[in-house]
């Protein structure tokens, strides 16, 4: 389910408001820190702002989350 949150940043970011649309990614981030979409949503907009190391961070983590996990190994 997407939050009101997460629509509305979708839509400034659409609009090109990136300061906009960072705040309400933020709340996103806040509301449900597990979702890796928020997070990569928040990173992608703070490297738009220029904030690129806060922004690959969030990318990373949230890539980390979207990958399968690696098998287990086998004997």
């Amino acid at each position: 389910m997407t939050s009101t949150n997460m629509q509305k940043g979708v839509a400034a970011a659409q609009a090109r408001n990136v300061r906009e649309a960072i705040g309400w990614f933020r709340k996103a981030v806040e509301e449900t820190p597990d979702d890796p979409n928020a997070r990569a949503w928040l990173g992608q907009s703070l490297c738009r702002a220029g904030q690129r190391m806060d922004g690959l961070a969030l990318l990373r983590t949230a890539a980390y989350d979207f990958l399968p996990a690696p098998p287990a190994p086998t004997r």
